[in-house]
């Protein structure tokens, strides 16, 4: 998808990318379909709404992908992490 390369992924929120950054998702977006120029106002916002939905959803993805599946998960229902033991090496 266009849009996913005009807006990085370090921002925390939709509220914080750029206007720059959405206008150029936009502009991307606008490339690909064909639309009525009186509905223009309406969908770029629904685009753009559908753009931060996406973008929580890949980062999400991200998150779950990359970050938690690397880290110590619950033993049991107290909540105690098991630690795989790592050998200690001299360097």
């Amino acid at each position: 998808m266009g849009a996913r390369e005009c807006i990085g992924i370090l921002h925390k929120s939709f509220k914080e990318v750029l206007d720059e950054e959405k206008e150029l998702a936009w502009d991307k977006l606008k490339e690909k379909f064909d639309y009525p120029p009186e509905a223009v106002l309406a969908l770029k916002r629904q685009a753009l709404i559908k753009i931060s939905i996406s973008l929580k959803k890949f980062k999400s993805m991200l998150v779950n992908e990359y970050i938690l599946n690397r880290v110590d998960l619950p033993n049991d229902l107290t909540g105690e992490l098991s630690r795989p033991e790592i050998p200690h090496t001299n360097f």
